[in-house]
């Protein structure tokens, strides 16, 4: 349960630096690598037996995933993480968790099937 308190930090500020170093080359590289390194460091200090490795692998694969990834790999990635997710709330009867784990897969599942789909050449807009 340790692991959530900075885990859910950590899940903020990742998210907004991967939006502020959206394009940006080396910088981008660094804030991946330094929150690699804090997901680690957050995982071997609230280290709760090895149930807490599916957690560190799912804030892992996020971590990569919001810092290199778009469209349908991001979102197949996304669906990956709530399912090691899943295994958290389920083990510690978390409900509330588990809704919103689920509501989270169907979103990714659901945005990785419209990025499959060809886009209609009706629907494409060209600049003026």
């Amino acid at each position: 349960m340790e692991y959530l308190k900075y885990s859910s930090v950590l899940g903020a500020g990742r998210t907004a630096t991967s939006a502020v170093t959206l394009g940006a080359g080396r910088p981008r590289a660094i804030a991946f690598a330094a929150f690699a390194a804090l997901t680690l460091a957050i995982g071997l200090l609230t280290w709760g037996g090895w149930a807490s490795l599916l957690l560190v692998v799912a804030s892992l694969l996020s971590t990569y995933a919001v810092f290199h990834l778009t469209g349908r790999s991001l979102r197949w990635a996304m669906l990956a993480v709530s399912a090691l997710w899943m295994f958290n709330a389920w083990s510690v009867g978390s409900w509330e968790q588990m809704a919103a784990n689920l509501i989270s897969a169907a979103a990714s599942l659901w945005g990785a099937c419209r990025a499959a789909r060809p886009v209609p050449a009706a629907a494409v807009r060209t600049a003026p």
